[in-house]
């Protein structure tokens, strides 16, 4: 039977007799590495870009996500694993996955004002006021990332 979320390595490990839990770990790793394509093109239009933390309280982990934005719906996908939210990091991230000329809809950290000199067009997103009532996150902010961080937190403590 599968796995709503993707298999497992404890799943790989029983359904294919792997005799170790870190054996089928390594194997799972390298499977993944498989479906992605190393030649997918970049994304384009109006694209959401921000960043999430995953992880405990001491150990949180920087993932940049950009979506593409297709109606009221989201397109396609970019993560990457950051260590510092530089405007470098940041900027180069858009840079890989983002196709010039394309829209960056993002809040106001200072990482993104730059990125319109390197040939991109920018839509600043302004959070809500402080006496507005927000619960948590506004994901009116930018739905589709806040979408993809909200599962990417979902998956992370399974």
């Amino acid at each position: 039977m599968g796995q709503k979320n993707g298999a497992s390595a404890l799943s790989l490990q029983q359904n294919f007799g792997i005799g170790s839990y870190r054996t089928s770990w390594s194997t799972l790793k390298k499977l993944r590495l498989c479906t992605v394509l190393p030649t997918r093109s970049q994304l384009t239009g109006d694209v959401e870009v921000d960043q999430a933390f995953l992880g405990g309280v001491n150990g949180k982990e920087i993932i940049l996500i950009a979506v593409e934005k297709r109606g009221a719906g989201s397109g396609r996908i970019r993560l990457k694993h950051a260590k510092f939210e530089t405007a470098k990091e940041v900027q180069g991230f858009i840079l890989d996955v983002v196709e010039l000329g394309s829209n960056i809809i993002s809040d106001r950290h200072k990482s993104y004002p730059t990125i319109v000199k390197k040939g991109y067009t920018r839509e600043a997103m302004k959070k809500p006021y402080s006496w507005e009532d927000v619960d948590g996150d506004d994901d009116r902010l930018l739905p589709r990332v806040g979408r993809v961080a909200a599962h990417l937190k979902r998956l992370s403590k399974k």
